[in-house]
């Protein structure tokens, strides 16, 4: 099942919130598979700013090859295609990780920090946890912010799922426009009931998707009929928090 919150606009930094807390969305997440849009939590203007930025400096820097669980502090990019090492599933995308936030030139790292804290402000409300940015938890479990680029002709992520722990909740911001930035694709899930939930013609940018971690989901090849150019900013934005 999906269902849509309208939330009020914040600026990057602000603590997004709904009327009767988090409690019951939460609840309705882990215990009954339900997968939530949040609508329209941070204005267009900032992420396209933010995206366009991170965008510009990475382009310069030389790619990273390393796989995401051994980054620790590491800030890196790079393509990712082929095969999955973890979920066994085919992928191909650009995965930009900013694990260090305060390694980042600061023309950057404010806005990116400020966007983030308030992603794990609402992770922690959701999940009761107390997990902090640019800090290592016991077991190296640590929040891993990041951007991913879905390229437009032909970004995508197969089916996989993760283990629900330590995770338990996964965030999803949309950074791109549909009818802008990209035409078509978006991220689908398997409910437990065993019914399919696409978000494609819901989560659009600003919107926050929630959803229980070990759902199996997916993402949908972006705009398959255009050209395919790695170097273009074309397709697809996300940033995420994953916890591990």
């Amino acid at each position: 099942m999906l269902k849509t919150l309208e939330i009020v606009p914040q600026e990057f930094g602000g603590i997004l919130s709904v009327a009767d807390g988090w409690l019951p969305v939460a609840q309705d997440i882990l215990q009954n598979g339900t997968v939530y849009c949040l609508k329209h939590c941070f204005d267009e203007q900032p992420i396209d700013a933010i995206r366009q930025a991170v965008f510009t400096h990475y382009a310069a820097l030389p790619q990273t090859h390393i796989e995401s669980w051994e980054a620790g502090a590491i800030n890196y990019h790079c393509i990712r295609r082929g095969v999955s090492q973890k979920q066994k599933a085919i992928h191909y995308f650009h995965e930009y990780a900013f694990n260090n936030l305060e390694n980042i030139p600061g023309d950057i790292r404010t806005p990116l920090a400020l966007m983030f804290q308030s992603l794990a402000a609402l992770y922690n409300d959701l999940t009761s946890q107390k997990a902090r940015l640019n800090e290592e938890e016991d077991n190296c479990v640590r929040l891993r912010p990041a951007f991913m680029h879905y390229f437009s002709g032909g970004g995508m992520f197969g089916t996989h799922s993760h283990h629900l722990e330590p995770q338990k909740i996964g965030l999803i911001l949309s950074l791109s426009k549909r009818g802008r930035d990209y035409l078509e694709g978006g991220t689908g899930f398997e409910a437990p009931d065993g019914s399919m939930v696409d978000t494609s013609l819901v989560h659009d940018i600003g919107d926050v998707l929630l959803f229980r971690y070990d759902l199996k989901h997916w993402v949908l090849p972006c705009d398959v009929t255009q050209p395919l150019d790695e170097q273009s900013i074309a397709g697809r934005w996300n940033a995420l928090l994953p916890r591990y």
